[in-house]
């Protein structure tokens, strides 16, 4: 992955096209959970791939790569929040790729997550779904890791809640 950086940082349009298909399924997955709109995902995707396509030669780190298109994700996702002015709710349970065994559990699982808050379900998706590490996860939310612990733990107790409560 870091040979495809490296060459998509020096203008190889056919390595950055290898990022995109790379990294297209995660970074939806990543802004739909923030937005819960499969449509504003999707441009927020878009813009997302063309700011980094923009500012790659600035990359210094090509193994940062992962944590540094995940955080213009984040941010453009919640500028587009902060856009809305609004509450948002998941319309589409089936567009999110899940976790779980079953399509109930799946279903019950992303129902759990949309009542979280914004920052709780950003955390609990960098953390369970795309395996980030705690120094990752601070990283990419430009927070204290002590922050992303306490987030960790509380959006983890919060899905507890809504779980018992829709069980």
């Amino acid at each position: 992955m870091e040979e495809l950086v490296r060459r998509a940082r020096d203008g190889d349009i056919k390595a950055f096209e290898g990022l995109v298909e790379a990294y297209k399924n995660k970074g939806f997955a990543l802004s739909y959970s923030i937005l819960g709109d499969r449509y504003s995902a999707e441009d927020v995707l878009q813009e997302a791939f063309i700011k980094a396509w923009r500012s790659l030669k600035a990359l210094k780190d090509v193994s940062a790569f992962n944590t540094w298109f995940m955080r213009i994700i984040i941010n453009l996702s919640y500028n587009e929040v902060k856009k809305r002015k609004r509450e948002i709710s998941i319309e589409n349970f089936e567009d999110i790729p899940s976790v779980g065994d079953s399509a109930e559990d799946r279903i019950d699982i992303q129902r759990a997550l949309s009542g979280l808050s914004v920052d709780h379900r950003v955390i609990l998706i960098l953390r369970e779904i795309d395996g980030l590490s705690y120094d990752e996860i601070a990283e990419v939310l430009n927070i204290p890791i002590g922050t992303v612990k306490s987030r960790i733990n509380a959006a983890r107790m919060r899905m507890r809640e809504i779980l018992r409560e829709e069980g």
